[in-house]
């Protein structure tokens, strides 16, 4: 292990990464989250599909929007999936506030790649102090592996590490 920077620069260049995927995760989020609601309210009994796509509560489909859905693509809130974007998503990739998979990216992240506030893997990038990692490129630990893999993808990180 060799510690590179220090625990304040590197939360200064991880952190408007970490803002601006917050920004969209959230608007975008904002805007899944009521979809299910206006079809309720619109009189679909809280689902409306077309074809393979499927906005609603409670169901499975290849591409599933709303609340408590599984899919291929699965967007909301608790959703399984392959991809799963959402508040609880358990999936290959999964991007969301608590998040679980191969590749996951979320508040609390957990899997082989994750990328977020407070992440549990085997490479985790984590802002967070209670991030742990079998490589681990957080403000108080940084592992060669860890700093290597991810400072190919951001590149503002090469900085703190030099």
């Amino acid at each position: 292990m060799q510690v590179t920077t220090t625990p304040e620069n590197f939360k200064e260049a991880f952190k408007p990464y970490l803002v601006k995927w917050s920004i969209a995760y959230g608007i975008f989020m904002g805007f899944v989250t009521m979809l299910p609601f206006y079809f309720w309210w619109a009189g679909h009994d809280g689902e409306l599909a077309y074809g393979p796509l499927t906005f609603g509560f409670n169901f499975v489909d290849i591409i599933a929007i709303g609340a408590n859905v599984i899919g291929v693509i699965a967007i909301g809130c608790n959703t399984a999936g392959i991809v799963a974007i959402g508040y609880n998503t358990v999936g290959v990739i999964a991007i969301g506030c608590n998040t679980v998979g191969v590749v996951s990216i979320g508040g609390n992240a957990g899997g082989v790649v994750t990328i977020g506030w407070q992440v549990f893997g085997i490479l985790a990038l984590g802002y967070s102090e209670r991030s742990k990692g079998k490589y681990l490129f957080a403000p108080h630990r940084q592992d060669a592996e860890a700093v290597s893999f991810f400072t190919r993808w951001l590149p503002k990180l090469r900085a703190v590490t030099s």
